[in-house]
C-alpha cells in the first residue's frame, strides 16, 4: 500500500484562490507512470507535478494533465513544487537564503532557484526552456475560423508564431476589450491544434489591467482538456521572445510584468527577467504561490 499527499498550490498569486492552481506530489519516487496518471485524474487539477529523483540533476519533474496526458513542462506546477520544497525545507533548504537547483524536465534541464525569507515570503525563479519560434504556415483568417471568432479581433500587423519546444501558438489581438470578449469554439480549436501539432493558443495584448505590466494574455489548451488556463508560466519564454522580436517591449527593459487570469476571476502575475547571453535573451520567470490544502491518497499494491 502506498500513502501519499497531493498538495494544491495556487501559483502566480500572493493570495489564496488567485493565480493558477496546481497539484503537487512530493513523494512520487515509488509511483509507476500508470499510478501518476490515476493520481492526476483523481485530484482534478488541470496539471499535476510529480517530484522524482534524477541521476544528473538535483531532481526530476514530470507533469500530467487532468485527462492523463503527459506534457513536457508546466510553469505553474513548477512554481508549486519549488514553493513546497521551500516550505518543507527539502534539498538542503535550511532557513533564509538563496538556493539553486538543476532540474530535469522533458523540455530541458533547467536552472531554478528559491529565495526563502519566511514561510510567507518565498520567491521562485526558473529559466524558461529554449525558445524556438517560427512563423506559422497559416494566416489570421484561418486561425479565426478555427477558433470561431471574428478575425477583426487580431492585430494582423504581427504574424502568428509557433514555438516548437513546447508546441505553443502566439498571436496578438487589438486590445484588452477584444481579448476579454473572445468566446471560442472548443471542439474546432482542439481539432485545429491537433492538425497543426501545437498544444496551447496564447493570445496577447500590450493593454493591461495593471499599468505597471507590459502584457496581458489568455491561454487555451483544448486538445489537452484545458479550456482556459488561469496563468501559464510555460508560455512566458516564447511570449517575451515574440514581444522583443516585434518591438512590443523596448530592448532596454530587463524586467517585464506579465498578467493573466483576470477574465477568469483568478488574477495572476509574474515578473519576467531578461538577461543577454551571446546576443540571445535568457528568460527567467519570477513568481510566488500559496499553499491551499493537502489530500491524502491511498494506492493499493
Amino acid at each position: 500500500m502506498k500513502i501519499l499527499c497531493a498538495h494544491r498550490v495556487d501559483a502566480f498569486s500572493e493570495e489564496e484562490f488567485g493565480g493558477n492552481p496546481a497539484a503537487v506530489v512530493l513523494e512520487a519516487e515509488d509511483l509507476s507512470e500508470e499510478e501518476m496518471i490515476k493520481v492526476a485524474k483523481e485530484v482534478s487539477c488541470k496539471e499535476t507535478a510529480f517530484l522524482l529523483p534524477a541521476e544528473h540533476a538535483d531532481f526530476r519533474l514530470r507533469f500530467f494533465t487532468q485527462r492523463g496526458d503527459e506534457i513536457k513542462f508546466c510553469g505553474h506546477a513548477t512554481v508549486g513544487v519549488l514553493y513546497l520544497i521551500a516550505r518543507e525545507q527539502l534539498f538542503g533548504i535550511a532557513g533564509p537564503g538563496s538556493y539553486l537547483f538543476n532540474v530535469e524536465t522533458k523540455a530541458d534541464d533547467l536552472c531554478m532557484s528559491v529565495e526563502f525569507h519566511t514561510l510567507d515570503d518565498i520567491r521562485i525563479k526558473f529559466d524558461c526552456p529554449h525558445v524556438d519560434l517560427i512563423e506559422a504556415p497559416f494566416k489570421h483568417t484561418k486561425l479565426a475560423d478555427a477558433l470561431g471568432i471574428n478575425v477583426a479581433h487580431f492585430d494582423q500587423s504581427k504574424p502568428i508564431m509557433l514555438e516548437r519546444t513546447n508546441n505553443y501558438l502566439y498571436a496578438c489581438v487589438q486590445s484588452l476589450d477584444d481579448l476579454g470578449s473572445i468566446v471560442y469554439n472548443v471542439e474546432a480549436a482542439s481539432e485545429f491544434a491537433k492538425e497543426n501539432n501545437f498544444v496551447v493558443y496564447c493570445l496577447m495584448t500590450n493593454e493591461t489591467f495593471n499599468p505597471d505590466n507590459s502584457v496581458h494574455t489568455r491561454c487555451f489548451g483544448p486538445s489537452v482538456g484545458v479550456v482556459e488556463d488561469a496563468f501559464s508560466g510555460s508560455v512566458q519564454g516564447g511570449l517575451v521572445a515574440f514581444m522583443y522580436m516585434y518591438d512590443m517591449i523596448l530592448e532596454d527593459h530587463e524586467t517585464i510584468g506579465s498578467e493573466q487570469g483576470h477574465f477568469m476571476h483568478r488574477p495572476g502575475h509574474a515578473h519576467i527577467h531578461v538577461e543577454r547571453e551571446n546576443g540571445h535573451p535568457k528568460i527567467i520567470v519570477d513568481a510566488t504561490a500559496r499553499h491551499v490544502m493537502c489530500t491524502t491518497i491511498t494506492i493499493d499494491d
